[in-house]
């Protein structure tokens, strides 16, 4: 979701992340499939168990490259990503469960050849359980006590203080004020109003994959074809939801969810082909090209690439955030993956 995780200590004491750095990718989308070892994740088994989850899907991504991964590097690698000298900071304890989620979606998403950063992984930010009660201030993520039903975060309010809130799922006809999006166990959400009455610490957001929408202040079912939507300002945030349904997009010319067009059939506003299409210089919907495809931009705005950009010097599809750059270079040093 937008640049890549780098710097903060997203994990603090327990797990360090590693600031990292990524390059195009050389191969294209592979899965490996492996049996995983399950249950709660002790303390003196974490760092064994994130090395074999991060090692083992990439030594497997370079073999289908045809290049052997270095084991030694991506140890170091592996280890400079986990301390474990201090598992939890002061006020904070251990959640065995979180690192076996946390372990698990890692090695999921690895095992893809698809590159991902746990600090944006929701259940690794929770293997250090904070006790900083919900409404109190704070200044990282993980020093936030969950309650019952609910995930806290340290979020910033209206007038500028940062408190442990509760983001908490809406139900539809509740109020709301915002949405969330969750997509390979990260969780993304986009507050758009903050203008309900007693917000407080609680926040209540509309989850997208429950078809639900916060739409002028309440959870309400995602818009059908053919009602009125919403449509991105100059200050809108970076996260946007339309409101319409999966199917259908928000038409600029009409304002109303239109749906979206097939492969094959005719365009001419961004956003309007199905999923995995866009919208060709000759009008019609065309499948995004794959790294290192031939590319032309489109007129509408839309990326005529499945991920990353297309290169107008070269006119190719480059720089392919979200895959593994596979390559000699980086299966040797495993720290340039990052």
């Amino acid at each position: 979701m937008g640049q890549p995780w780098c710097g903060s200590s997203a994990l603090r004491a327990g797990l360090e992340l590693w600031c990292c750095r990524w390059s195009p990718a050389a191969v294209r989308r592979t899965t490996v499939r492996r049996k995983r070892r399950g249950g709660p994740v002790g303390q003196d088994e974490l760092l064994e168990r994130v090395t074999d989850a991060i090692c083992e899907p990439i030594a497997d991504c370079c073999s289908a490259a045809g290049y052997e991964m270095n084991r030694d590097s991506c140890v170091a690698t592996a280890g400079s990503m986990v301390t474990l000298a201090t598992p939890c900071a002061d006020g904070m304890t251990y959640d065995s469960a979180a690192a076996a989620e946390c372990i698990a979606t890692v090695e999921a998403v690895l095992g893809e050849c698809r590159l991902i950063y746990p600090g944006d992984v929701d259940a690794c930010t929770r293997v250090c359980a904070g006790s900083t009660a919900v409404g109190a201030p704070c200044e990282s993520p993980q020093e936030c006590a969950s309650p019952p039903g609910g995930v806290a975060r340290c979020m910033g309010h209206p007038d500028g203080d940062f408190l442990c809130s509760t983001l908490r799922p809406a139900e539809a006809g509740q109020t709301c004020v915002g949405f969330c999006v969750e997509s390979d166990g990260v969780l993304d959400c986009e507050a758009v109003d903050f203008s309900v009455d007693g917000v407080g610490a609680s926040l209540d957001y509309c989850f997208r994959d429950d078809g639900l929408a916060c739409i002028d202040s309440v959870c309400q079912p995602r818009i059908a074809v053919g009602q009125s939507c919403r449509l991105a300002t100059d200050e809108t945030p970076g996260l946007f939801d339309d409101g319409c349904i999966a199917e259908a997009y928000c038409s600029p010319a009409t304002e109303v969810c239109a749906a979206r067009v097939p492969v094959g059939g005719t365009c001419s506003e961004r956003s309007s082909c199905a999923t995995g299409s866009y919208c060709s210089a000759d009008g019609t919907c065309e499948v995004q090209a794959e790294y290192d495809e031939p590319c032309t931009d489109s007129p509408t705005g839309d990326n005529p690439c499945r991920t990353g950009y297309c290169d107008g010097e070269v006119g190719f599809c480059r720089g392919t955030p979200g895959v593994l750059a596979v390559s000699e270079n980086t299966c040797n040093n495993v720290a340039l993956f990052f």
